[in-house]
């Protein structure tokens, strides 16, 4: 089987590359002038006025703490680079796939990255010292550039990382590891959904809150297919900004298959936000705290990715689609093998679900719903899963789940199955001139 970890080349890979990236980091750097000359040279692009880079100290966030360039100048740039110029101590072959940060089994990987190692890689990024590949992106150049206001509040968690990390005012253990875990299932772990005796889990709550991510339970991350940061508001991208360690993950995963998904535990969460494409972030007490607890408890994020089906005409077509068998099958097999990290954990079995994949790939909330019941369901052999919904404030949606859950919860996996069948039924032979389509939870307790 072919590993699904591929590195980037990093700058010293090449002893060329890195004899002049070495001699443009090791000039003296006095000055955030001096900084930005650094990242222009090695992205080769201008930076309009209104960047995120140009805008860095003269632009605050009412919620974020102010940043202090004269102490970002005499403290935390100089060390910076300091750091950056030890990649060929941490990666002494120019590739983050090695013996020492790299493990491998049947259908599993694993990647270990300590901290050191982690705000070594981080440097470059911000610096632009690599180069953005079609498959990876090596820095940070999308940030830099970008004159929206997500990417310019990305780029100041960034650089508050950097600064609690460098102070370590907040003792920081370098030599503690983030680890990012793969697998893949093979054929014959894939359950027949139709036919499946599996009970549904039973406990079950709803959250109101309008984000998840507890340390006392897994996180969801509704990944793209090729992980990774960017520059607006979708909730990878805000997950990746709010936590720029992620963004590591970025110079080294590749694209998952429709059975494949990611795990990453002990990262450091910078701040919390609230809401998706216009966020907030919380306020400033709240950015201490969740530095605070990210020492003290292990988090965990479980990547996975959705179909997209925002490219469908209409909400009728849109549905035939989600309902099909191989729709069903691929969301079922995907949501199956994200949450089957659960068993891995002795402490923590809760796992926070929402819209997956219903912001910008347009699946239906009510359906997506049901497909993580199921999936979670199979996997509780045990009994020993909590699901928590994550209803983003919606009192409707919160509501009409609550009854279904009420109405289904002593069924089986295969009745569920059965009703999705159903209700594909009932979308096909809906008639265009009647009132509207009723969702899935509501058409429920018409028939």
């Amino acid at each position: 089987m072919e590993a699904f970890f591929s590195s980037i080349d990093l700058p010293n890979y090449d002893p060329d590359n890195w004899e002049i990236t070495f001699s443009m980091l090791s000039r003296p750097c006095k000055s955030f002038n001096d900084i930005k000359k650094l990242i222009i040279f090695f992205s080769s692009i201008d930076y309009t006025s209104e960047s995120s880079l140009l805008t860095l100290f003269s632009e605050n966030n009412e919620n974020l703490p102010k940043l202090d360039q004269k102490h970002y100048e005499e403290i935390v740039f100089p060390e910076l680079i300091n750091i950056a110029l030890e990649l060929p101590k941490h990666f002494p072959c120019g590739k983050i796939i090695s013996n020492d940060t790299h493990e491998k089994t049947e259908g599993f990987e694993k990647i270990f990255l300590t901290r050191r190692k982690i705000i070594c890689l981080l440097s470059h990024m911000f610096l632009c010292t690599m180069s953005d590949k079609k498959t990876h992106l090596g820095s940070f150049k999308e940030w830099n550039s970008s004159e929206l206001p997500s990417a310019k509040l990305y780029l100041k968690v960034l650089m508050i990382y950097f600064n609690r990390i460098i102070t370590n005012n907040y003792e920081v253990d370098m030599n503690d590891e983030m680890v990012i875990c793969h697998k893949s299932l093979s054929d014959e772990m894939i359950p027949i959904w139709a036919n499946s005796n599996i009970s549904l889990i039973n406990s079950i709550k709803t959250n109101t809150s309008d984000i998840p991510g507890k340390f006392d339970e897994i996180e969801i991350d509704p990944s793209n297919k090729l992980i990774g940061f960017g520059k607006s508001g979708t909730a990878e991208e805000i997950l990746f900004g709010c936590s720029p360690e992620l963004c590591v993950l970025t110079l080294f995963c590749n694209s998952m298959s429709n059975k494949e998904t990611i795990l990453i535990k002990n990262v450091k969460k910078v701040i919390q936000h609230s809401g998706y494409g216009p966020f907030k972030v919380k306020y400033k007490h709240e950015i201490e705290n969740w530095w605070k607890l990210s020492n003290q408890k292990v988090r965990c994020i479980i990547a996975m990715d959705a179909s997209e089906f925002d490219h469908i005409d209409s909400l009728k077509n849109s549905l035939i689609l989600q309902l099909q068998d191989n729709s069903l099958i691929r969301e079922l097999n995907k949501a199956y093998c994200g949450f089957s990290w659960n068993q891995n954990f002795k402490n923590i079995k809760d796992i926070g679900i929402g819209f997956w994949g219903c912001g910008t790939f347009g699946g239906d909330k009510d359906i997506k719903f049901v497909i993580q019941w199921i999936a979670a369901s199979q996997i509780n052999t045990n009994n020993n899963m909590k699901l928590i919904i994550y209803t983003f404030n919606n009192i409707d949606y919160k509501q009409r789940i609550i009854k279904f859950i009420e109405k289904y919860k002593n069924s089986l996996v295969k009745d569920l199955w059965k009703l999705l069948k159903n209700y594909e039924n009932y979308i096909i032979n809906f008639n265009d001139n009647e009132e509207q389509i009723l969702s899935l939870c509501t058409w429920v307790f018409k028939i």
